[in-house]
């Protein structure tokens, strides 16, 4: 006869493990929750261009006369592109460029699939198309959040003349296991990785780094890791912010950064 303690043994086996299940069969809905927000409209123009595969990648652009950078910005995992037009507003304003690349999976490609691979295949394409484009501009790599993933592996690759990280992440496992602490087995479960930290020894253009010290989400202290292994690195460190309010108080603060960074006129 199994003894009371041996039943709960395996009950508790069985239901640790199914934690497990639950978040390998439902982990890219946690890292990429695909906001519906598809009536958003948008004041800047929307462009579309086919991805390697036969999808359509969209883009918003704001374009300025005369600019001296064009910024390509991949956004947070909880926007669309939409959600940028007010940060595009604020490059206008300094006379620098503006491009959104909106996800696999997310606002008018919300009938996609999305995985990292995806996700890198189409901003390599985008910066290829921009490139044509504007031959003569400099391009200004920048991600948010888990946008950071995307900018970073770009970089890694060799494109862009400047990096800009807003919030960045050392690499989702990290991440993961900071949240998640007591899954243990995430290392064989995770299918997007966005290895930033083991990416940074071939970062050789000058970065900015963004971040709140109260990020209630991504600790404070990934971003300062990123920064201590980016040679051309600076870090900016803002008091009482956490993920989500970077630009709430701190705007000049940041755009003073960023032209220092960029180069002013």
């Amino acid at each position: 006869m199994v003894s009371f303690s041996k039943k709960m043994f395996f009950a508790l086996s069985f239901l640790y493990l199914g934690i497990h299940l639950l978040f390998f069969i439902f982990q890219r809905k946690l890292l990429f929750p695909n906001p519906s927000l598809l009536t958003k409209d948008a004041s800047h123009s929307i462009l579309q261009i086919p991805s390697s595969d036969g999808r359509s990648i969209y883009l918003l652009i704001s374009e300025v006369p005369k600019s001296r950078a064009l910024v390509l910005h991949f956004h947070g995992n909880a926007e669309i592109i939409q959600d940028t037009q007010e940060l595009a507003e604020h490059y206008k304003k300094i006379g620098i460029s503006f491009v959104a690349m909106e996800y696999a999976g997310y606002g008018l490609a919300h009938k996609d699939s999305i995985s990292e691979n995806k996700l890198y295949d189409d901003a390599e394409k985008t910066f290829t198309f921009l490139k044509e484009r504007f031959p003569n501009q400099q391009i200004v790599l920048e991600g948010q959040s888990i946008g950071t993933g995307i900018a970073v592996e770009l970089a890694k690759r060799g494109y862009g003349q400047k990096l800009i990280l807003f919030s960045p992440y050392s690499s989702v496992l990290e991440l993961a296991r900071a949240h998640y602490p007591f899954l243990i087995f995430l290392p064989y479960l995770a299918l997007d990785r966005f290895e930033n930290r083991a990416k940074t020894s071939f970062i050789k253009m000058d970065t900015l780094i963004v971040h709140g010290k109260e990020d209630e989400i991504v600790p404070f202290q990934m971003g300062a890791a990123l920064h201590s292994k980016i040679t051309n690195s600076k870090l900016l460190a803002l008091d009482h912010t956490g993920h989500n309010d970077l630009f709430l108080n701190h705007t000049d603060s940041i755009f003073l950064e960023i032209e220092n960074l960029i180069g002013k006129k």
